[in-house]
């Protein structure tokens, strides 16, 4: 921009403050103010905020100690508030449960603001992962049956990704709800895996809305948001049984036949690894390829884990069926949770179809 230009801007603005009139107290009312405007002693400012810093970090400090001490007064007893815990989920009591070679590991997690997620106890396996979690609801909810997330998951890690998920995820029912306050209450969340989680590992819970009935045909949302929990594998059973597959081992499967490649059972559940290369793949996804499998105990009895029958009473209370192939050899795992704990030390035989397979 030349000189001239300039001068032409100068002119203007010159022309416009002209033209502003000011009132003629202006002048007067600003020297009145700045007259009763106390005078800087900014000497004193920074030890005043020294102080100020120091009452704030005792009363931060008085907070911490009081949350610390009624932390480890009632941490101990929250579990306590609660009649169950997960072993009661299965219908067994703490001192049976050690004969049963089950140990639960207690923990304690807390999810962020608007809907509290607390994790309690674990117990892993290799069959799968059960989390007995604590649910804190607004007041205004009232927790039941059919309230639970629209969507939980399991991924790899120490966050929540939805790259790294860990299929099996089953069911997520609520346990209890807490006497006296009936927008608290503890679920439990259930994991098959298709593979086994490695010990030490970690593994992260996500629950997404919480809803009533969100499985039916008018769900309503009752606390929108995403809440996540990690926690590391601790196998925590000692007692499993594991039978390696060979020739000898097949049964009747689709019209052709089927051979078992491992069989593993826990207290908690089962899986049937079984070699179905003889069954065209495409006709997997469209045939029941469910199996009738049988327990057979020390004292003679049996209990029917599976049945083609749907009217017939199982042991379990969940289960599933995947399938991978490797090296040209189809593989189907059937999966299978327990509705109770079984001792596992008592059995003595595991019948697939009509083929027995004793336990070594």
């Amino acid at each position: 921009m030349g000189d001239d230009s300039m001068t032409e801007f100068d002119r203007k603005i010159k022309k416009l403050s002209e033209d502003i009139k000011t009132p003629a107290e202006y002048d007067k009312r600003v020297e009145e103010t700045l007259a009763n405007l106390p005078e800087r002693e900014p000497q004193r400012r920074k030890p005043r905020r020294y102080v100020r810093g120091i009452a704030v970090a005792a009363a931060m400090l008085f907070l911490i100690l009081v949350v610390v001490f009624s932390t480890s007064k009632t941490e101990a007893n929250v579990i306590s508030t609660f009649k169950h815990s997960i072993l009661h989920f299965f219908n067994i009591e703490e001192k049976e449960s050690k004969d049963l070679g089950v140990e639960k590991h207690q923990t304690w997690v807390e999810s962020k603001p608007d809907l509290f997620i607390e994790m309690k106890e674990t117990v892993v396996d290799s069959q799968g992962i059960y989390l007995l979690v604590q649910v804190t609801a607004p007041a205004n909810i009232e927790l039941e049956d059919k309230i639970t997330f629209d969507y939980y998951a399991f991924s790899e890690g120490e966050n929540y990704n939805a790259d790294n998920l860990i299929s099996g995820a089953t069911s997520c029912d609520l346990l209890e709800v807490m006497e006296g306050k009936p927008n608290v209450g503890t679920y439990v969340v259930n994991i098959s895996p298709d593979e086994e989680i490695a010990e030490g590992s970690s593994v992260t819970a996500c629950f997404k809305d919480l809803t009533r009935d969100p499985y039916g045909s008018e769900p309503e949302l009752l606390v929108e948001g995403m809440w996540s929990i990690t926690f590391t594998v601790n196998y925590t059973t000692e007692e499993e049984i594991t039978i390696e597959g060979n020739s000898d081992m097949t049964f009747p499967f689709l019209g052709t036949t089927a051979t078992v490649g491992k069989i593993k059972v826990t207290p908690l559940g089962m899986s049937i690894r079984s070699d179905v290369s003889n069954v065209p793949y495409d006709d997997l996804g469209i045939s029941d390829t469910s199996l009738q499998v049988r327990i057979r105990m020390v004292d003679g009895t049996e209990q029917l884990v599976m049945s083609h029958n749907m009217e017939d009473v199982c042991i379990t209370s969940n289960g599933s069926v995947s399938y991978d192939d490797k090296d040209g050899t189809v593989w189907q795992t059937n999966k299978f949770e327990f509705q109770d704990m079984v001792d596992v030390k008592k059995v003595i035989g595991i019948y697939i179809e009509d083929t027995y397979i004793p336990v070594e």
